[in-house]
């Protein structure tokens, strides 16, 4: 039986032409940093990258699975800095949240998220998947 689970990552993502045009020296950043969890995906208007995906996490909790993407960035990524490299990119938190037979996960963000999100001028989208019965 599937159990409710929320996956975090923090994307970037932008214009097709600005993404490939710094693929290069983002992997190079990346791999200064020992950064080795990031994918780039494109899709037919634009692409991304994803970073420090937790993949899906068994959990009702928001938070607990925020807390551990937010110690990720701060411990191994000086995203000021990246920001300030590549402007051009835009910068985003994705929650996405699978519930299976009606159970009711918490989407509550504590104190400590929003100060992360605010002075990591950071914005949050959250996708919600809810699916009954066994898959």
């Amino acid at each position: 039986m599937n159990k409710t689970s929320i996956r975090a990552y923090l994307s970037l993502f932008g214009a097709k032409s600005d993404i490939d045009k710094s693929k290069s020296s983002l992997i190079l950043f990346f791999k200064e940093k020992k950064i080795n969890e990031y994918l780039f995906l494109e899709t037919r208007v634009d692409s991304g990258l994803n970073l420090f995906d937790s993949k899906d996490v068994e959990s009702y909790f928001v938070e607990e699975v925020l807390e551990k993407l937010f110690d990720k960035i701060s411990t191994n990524l000086d995203l000021p800095f990246l920001k300030s490299k590549f402007p051009f990119i835009d910068y985003r938190i994705e929650v996405v949240i699978s519930i299976y037979n009606n159970e009711s996960p918490s989407i509550f963000l504590n104190n400590k998220t929003i100060k992360f999100l605010n002075s990591n001028n950071l914005e949050i989208e959250f996708d919600i998947y809810q699916y009954s019965g066994n898959l």
